[in-house]
């Protein structure tokens, strides 16, 4: 049977490096590699999934409106359905509860396996969500492979599922390729990339930087999810108000990973904060879900992150980073003056996190064993 795989995301897969990464493992492979995903709403839209002639990207654009948008899906419905019957895929990789429903469709008519990648997980309970999550428990059953992020949510994944299918934790570490072992530039220059709201880049950075020395500077890029959208204006506003409009620099959405990850590698230290309490499941248990820490420990950069215990037993315990109280302006700006005051000790935590990057925590490593099943006998 022909090496094919088929990625199913009703969303933009551009979005999810570890979509980047792990289908291209498996085109160096010699895998057919076929996505299948859909537009996404407001700048996410942007991203652009890299080029390889092993991995074809298709996708059906965005629609506006709640109506219109049930119409689409149940197309995209049919589209993966007819794919796997004409194609045959010898494995379906499904990235989100909402290519559960294809997924099962088109392994179905296909008989090819399953794999299911969950990103983020969806909340445990709601009205319209009910079958959405039989879905996924359906899924999960089915599978012959569950992938997760993050140990708690693997475990809760389980649990929740009543799965009997191995659910394996895979970090969403960056490539190998993608390590820069460099000399930091002489400034403190802070970056930040991601999601652009009030918990992962608060106001508090600004009132952090607002104490600190003029040198200190912060550049920023990503994009607004929906119900933050004005964020970014906001953010510059307040810069602008606190007198720091000349430190702050908004990248915008760059549209691809490698024009990311250059501008990280203009930075010396990477700011990766969560709120310390949260109900949102995903981001009470997001070391190792978050990409941000390991991109830029890829680029020689030293973090600072929020006081949590994963996290401090994760990056700071082994000298990669700087705790604060992402909530507390003055608990940011004691960690961010330590690396400013000390640029060697910066330098080293860079050094020191690019190379734990490069020697385990990259995703070739992380991503072997779901490579051993998919390509296995």
């Amino acid at each position: 049977m022909a090496k094919r795989i088929l990625y199913l995301q009703f969303t933009n897969p551009a979005g999810y490096p570890p979509l980047e990464h792990g289908s291209r493992m498996l085109a160096d492979m010699g895998w057919s590699v076929t996505f299948l995903g859909a537009g996404a709403f407001g700048e996410a839209e942007r991203l652009r999934f890299p080029g390889h002639p092993g991995i074809r990207v298709k996708a059906i654009p965005y629609a506006h409106g709640a109506p219109v948008r049930k119409l689409l899906y149940l197309a995209y419905c049919g589209w993966a359905l007819a794919h796997a019957l004409f194609r045959r895929p010898r494995w379906i990789y499904a990235s989100d509860p909402l290519s559960c429903l294809p997924a099962l469709l088109a392994a179905a008519v296909s008989h090819a396996a399953l794999v299911y990648h969950e990103h983020d997980s969806p909340p445990p309970s709601g009205g319209t969500r009910s079958l959405r999550m039989r879905l996924r428990d359906r899924v999960a059953r089915t599978a012959r492979l569950c992938v997760l992020p993050n140990a708690d949510r693997a475990a809760r994944f389980a649990r929740e599922t009543g799965t009997r299918t191995p659910v394996l934790c895979v970090w969403n570490c960056p490539g190998r390729d993608e390590v820069s072992l460099r000399s930091p530039p002489p400034r403190t220059l802070l970056f930040y990339h991601g999601s652009l709201n009030a918990e992962r880049l608060p106001f508090a950075v600004l009132l952090a930087m607002a104490a600190l020395p003029e040198r200190v500077q912060l550049h920023f890029a990503g994009y607004a999810p929906t119900g933050s959208r004005s964020y970014p204006r906001d953010f510059l506003a307040e810069a602008g108000r606190l007198g720091l409009a000349d430190r702050v620099r908004f990248l915008g959405t760059l549209d691809r990973r490698t024009e990311l990850l250059a501008a990280c590698r203009e930075a010396t230290v990477g700011l990766a904060l969560v709120p310390i309490r949260s109900a949102d499941p995903n981001m009470s248990a997001m070391a190792g879900a978050s990409n941000k820490p390991f991109d830029y420990m890829a680029c020689g950069l030293a973090l600072v992150v929020s006081a949590l215990p994963e996290w401090t037993a994760m990056y700071v315990d082994p000298g990669y980073a700087i705790a604060c109280d992402p909530g507390d302006p003055r608990s940011i700006a004691a960690a961010i003056a330590r690396l400013d005051e000390d640029a060697e000790a910066t330098r080293r935590m860079g050094e020191r996190g690019a190379r734990r990057i490069l020697e385990e925590w990259n995703y070739e490593t992380q991503f072997s064993p779901v490579m051993a099943r998919i390509d296995g006998p």
